[in-house]
């Protein structure tokens, strides 16, 4: 009901859009996990999802209203007035995500053809990215077939298909640490593609079955010589391993031994596997 009201002060067009969009929104899985005393991911994204899912299905024919009422007319401005309505149209797309007749895949394919902007194509990808539509691939590739020189550019790509809730995510992290374009020694490359995935997708990243650890230990090896301030950096998210589901915490501690058993670790990387194991003791 709290959001049928802002959707209705929203729509009326007196409030400021920028605050409203926040609004609209709910904090998410790792903000909401640090609330908790046993973080379960996969169990806070489920629930997260239930919420949106009956705002969506509740508010669907408002939402729409407030989408097409936010569309830009006229020329790309960066104005904040300009910025603070492309927020609320995304956040009212990014709801519409979650509505049950997925018409967000759509809408979103739409917005990215006609974006005159980066604002509103990234958006438009971070709503794709979730589905698993030829929709979906063929903004991916059309995106990356424009931007390929522009490296900057190029990291998003890599980034926001790391940030997917999806269940081959942790096989498209494989394929994407393959690909022609990444490159170990760029280091916004690589946390486009680690750290994208290992701080900002913690569904995905703490799987039950590990798959996400494994991932991320074979880039720390690898960059161990390479950048070893990157690599301990990467290590951020094992350094909270008590908080985690037991079954979690001792995956995260296996991954670490590991880790820790190869010889000539950098003093960065040894320095973060030795403290954690210290507390894991």
């Amino acid at each position: 009901e709290a959001f049928g009201d802002v959707i209705e002060r929203a729509m009326s067009g007196q409030d400021d859009k920028a605050l409203l969009a926040r609004t609209l929104s709910l904090p998410d899985v790792i903000t909401v996990g640090q609330t908790c005393d046993e973080i379960n991911p996969s169990a806070i994204f489920e629930a997260r999802s239930r919420i949106l899912q009956k705002i969506a299905n509740t508010y669907v024919d408002r939402i729409e209203r407030l989408y097409e009422l936010n569309q830009n007319i006229g020329n790309y401005s960066k104005s904040s007035d300009a910025i603070a309505q492309r927020a609320l149209k995304n956040a009212a797309l990014h709801l519409l995500s979650y509505h049950q007749d997925q018409s967000a895949v759509k809408i979103a394919r739409l917005q990215y053809n006609m974006a005159d902007n980066m604002t509103d194509r990234a958006a438009a990808l971070s709503v794709l990215t979730h589905f698993d539509t030829a929709e979906r691939d063929e903004v991916f590739d059309d995106f990356l077939s424009r931007f390929k020189d522009k490296a900057l550019v190029v990291d998003k790509w890599f980034s926001y298909q790391m940030m997917a809730v999806r269940e081959d995510t942790n096989k498209r992290a494989r394929e994407l640490r393959n690909h022609e374009l990444f490159q170990l020694k760029n280091p916004n490359r690589v946390r486009a593609l680690y750290a994208s995935f290992a701080h900002n997708n913690p569904v995905c990243f703490h799987s039950p079955d590990g798959q996400g650890y494994d991932f991320l230990k074979d880039a720390v090896l690898d960059l161990n010589d390479i950048n070893p301030q990157i690599a301990a950096r990467l290590l951020t998210p094992f350094r909270q391993w008590r908080r985690y589901t037991p079954d979690r915490q001792e995956k995260m501690k296996d991954t670490l031994k590991e880790i820790a058993a190869n010889k000539n670790l950098s003093a960065n990387v040894y320095e973060v596997v030795s403290k954690s194991l210290k507390d894991a003791a």
